[in-house]
């Protein structure tokens, strides 16, 4: 990575995301929330599913079954924020993109 390399790719965020209150600017932020409350959410399975494998290992059915359920229970928002993250992703896509084609007719044509 040189210099140069350095520039244009400044120059071409520069016109993806032209000002901070633009759409782009938005899907950006909201990306970045919905990765924070993934890698949250992350976290917090993997510590569900040590108490799972401490009940087990303790033999205790009533707190498996618990946490199979708290584990159930985690399907839906996670479920619901993967959603969002592939949603999000792919309108800042089809944006980038739109702004990428009306800065090139306008430059070219």
């Amino acid at each position: 990575m040189d210099k140069e390399f350095i520039n244009r790719v400044i120059t071409l965020v520069k016109k993806l995301i032209p000002t901070w209150k633009c759409i782009e600017m938005g899907y950006v932020v909201v990306l970045a929330g919905l990765l924070i409350i993934r890698t949250m959410m992350s976290i917090w399975l993997a510590d569900v599913n040590g108490l799972v494998v401490k009940a087990i290992v303790n033999k205790d059915l009533k707190m498996f079954i618990k946490r199979i359920f708290v584990l159930f229970l985690f399907a839906l928002p996670s479920s619901t924020v993967n959603s969002a993250i592939d949603f999000v992703t792919k309108r800042m896509a089809l944006s980038f993109r739109e702004r990428l084609t009306t800065h090139f007719h306008d430059t070219y044509l």
